[in-house]
């Protein structure tokens, strides 16, 4: 019994860091899609001034 309670100890343990990764991964994807927001905003800010310049 004990090995069955350590195996279900391990795997409960083992979906907590899965889950806890698949909320890590969705926030750092989400921050990447800003960054690549940002850029093109940017990239289009310094082409406007590079044509008014």
């Amino acid at each position: 019994m004990s090995i069955s309670k350590t195996h279900r100890d391990d795997v409960e343990r083992l979906e907590k860091l899965l889950k806890d990764t698949d909320v890590q991964l969705v926030e750092c994807m989400k921050q990447i899609k800003l960054m690549a927001e940002e850029k093109v905003s940017r990239q289009k800010e310094l082409k406007e001034l590079q044509e008014d310049a």
